[in-house]
């Protein structure tokens, strides 16, 4: 049983290969057959916005024109997965505010200068948060020269970032003193203050590519580059190389932080891993240790187009420098440039290099790690090994609810739902008023063919959720169905109405990627 119907594919096993492995090659994000609907809808948007019906002509200009162009720019919009909020992933924050910046602040405070990088920004919260964590940390921040860069391969995101203009949905897990300090309301929308706003500048970036900043580039010698949750849509040879350069960007001693799944000493090999209070991060060796290594060789020119970050993306034609920078020739040492501090790096008491140790730790991740893991999993579509983790989760702390609740939608989607529904009731022995819960168990009742009974568990997700947009979206459907009109188009409008509240690329509760962009064509399918 799936959770919510498929939105019908509108291309041939024959074109998904092909475009896929033309997006492979231009982009390195990587899309097996389990993301063929994802694939099919982003190819119908890229359709639509350039104004060519025909699948094959599309293909031809797609092929013929570069990715950083308007004829790419609706379908790679279409394919990456904006979801980001602020201060995401709280124990890597925390290793941030504690340790790591830090750490750069005091060995960058006798030329009050920082170059921080944040690659793979989305719709910018990243960027921003690490702005708002700079004013913490750094009392008299306005004497200090500051740039934080954020790029990104989705123009259209790229566009949002730079309105600063936020909704709730970008704050589901942050403090609510952060909101009342630095945004301002404006409605709905919070708007981050612009003594924020202009420590960051926004700028395209595809990362399988080889433009890069390089050292004649004004903005090099990064203190610290944020990578997070990028590589997971990758082939690993993409990776190694988008570490080698990462190496190449950074300042001697700066940092690199990937997502909490994504750290691999071997991936990340021309850094040093370092264990901080349990979480895995890398760093660039100081004067006279480190020898990089890019795998596959390969001599890559760095004349690539690379945008000017003195120009607004905000219009819709951009313009770029041509700057020619060198070649970077991968497969010897990389050259390190020259520091530009105090001469020889030292590492600070504060924080050694502390090489992370190959093998696992032999005692067990804790629940929260598992359950974090397990998410992982599930975005890349790996089944099994989601399951192992929610298992493995509630082996450390068995009243976990939502480990609970994610192995009920497992069990759902594979058809079993005497255990799904199991595992749903424990999820809501642990928290009895979680929508969610409610909401698989409804399904489950839907799809056992007891209609009363989901009707009133799906009236009582809403009464327990009001903005819970897929029980609306089930409700629609079931009145529909029972002749009763007035009852399905009034959820139906309800539906409508919540998820033009929502970011189009919000993912909707309840589902695994149905986003808000998505849901208004799902209601239009069921009729």
């Amino acid at each position: 049983m799936m959770l919510w119907p498929n939105l019908p594919p509108t291309l041939s096993e024959a074109d998904f290969q092909q475009f896929c492995a033309l997006i492979l090659e231009r982009t390195g994000l990587v899309f097996d057959h389990k993301r063929f609907d994802l694939v099919a809808q982003a190819l119908a948007e890229g359709l639509r916005q350039v104004g060519e019906p025909n699948l094959d002509r599309y293909f031809s200009l797609l092929s013929a024109h570069s990715t950083h162009g308007p004829v790419w720019e609706p379908l790679v919009s279409a394919l990456t997965v904006n979801e980001t909020y602020f201060f995401r992933d709280a124990e890597q924050i925390d290793v941030l505010r504690q340790q790591v910046l830090p750490d750069i602040i005091a060995r960058r405070r006798d030329r009050r200068r920082l170059r921080l990088w944040s690659a793979g920004c989305a719709t910018g919260e990243e960027p921003y948060t690490l702005a708002i964590l700079l004013h913490q940390l750094i009392p008299d921040l306005d004497g200090w020269e500051v740039l934080i860069l954020a790029t990104d391969i989705d123009y259209q995101a790229l566009r949002r970032a730079e309105t600063a203009s936020y909704r709730d949905w970008s704050f589901r897990d942050t403090d609510p003193t952060i909101r009342q300090s630095y945004f301002s309301e404006n409605g709905e929308i919070l708007e981050l203050r612009p003594q924020l706003r202009r420590l960051v500048r926004f700028a395209y970036l595809n990362l399988a590519d080889d433009a890069y900043p390089g050292p004649a580039h004004p903005y090099y010698d990064f203190d610290l580059i944020l990578c997070r949750n990028v590589a997971i849509y990758l082939q690993e040879p993409v990776i190694r190389a988008i570490a080698g350069r990462f190496h190449q960007c950074l300042m001697r001693g700066g940092w690199l932080i990937v997502g909490a799944s994504e750290t691999n000493d071997q991936r990340y090999r021309p850094f040093q891993a370092v264990n901080l209070g349990g979480i895995t991060v890398y760093r660039k060796a100081g004067e006279g240790a480190g020898t990089a290594w890019i795998d596959p060789p390969a001599t890559i020119a760095a004349t690539t187009v690379f945008p000017s970050l003195d120009n607004s993306i905000s219009g819709k034609k951009l313009p770029y420098s041509c700057e020619k920078r060198g070649e970077f020739h991968f497969r010897k040492p990389l050259e390190e440039p020259s520091y530009s501090g105090s001469g020889r790096f030292e590492s600070p008491a504060a924080l050694p290099l502390s090489p992370a140790p190959p093998a696992p730790a032999p005692s067990p991740p804790d629940a929260a790690t598992c359950y974090r893991q397990g998410e992982d999993c599930l975005r890349r579509r790996q089944l099994a090994e989601a399951r192992r983790w929610f298992e493995a989760c509630l082996a450390q702390q068995p009243e976990h609810g939502p480990a609970c609740r994610q192995l009920a939608r497992l069990e759902a989607n594979a058809g079993r739902l005497t255990e799904a529904r199991r595992w749903a009731e424990r999820a809501l022995q642990q928290q009895p008023l979680h929508g969610e819960s409610h909401y698989l168990l409804a399904l489950i009742d839907q799809e056992q063919g007891e209609i009363p009974a989901a009707l009133a568990r799906f009236k009582k997700v809403l009464y327990l959720e009001p903005d819970f947009v897929l029980a609306h979206v089930h409700l629609s459907d079931l009145y529909r169905k029972q002749g009763q009109t007035a009852a399905a188009a009034r959820h139906r409008a309800q539906a409508l109405r919540l998820c033009e509240r929502l970011p189009v690329d919000a993912i909707l509760p309840g589902s695994d990627d149905l986003t808000a962009g998505q849901a208004p064509a799902l209601l239009q399918l069921l009729g």
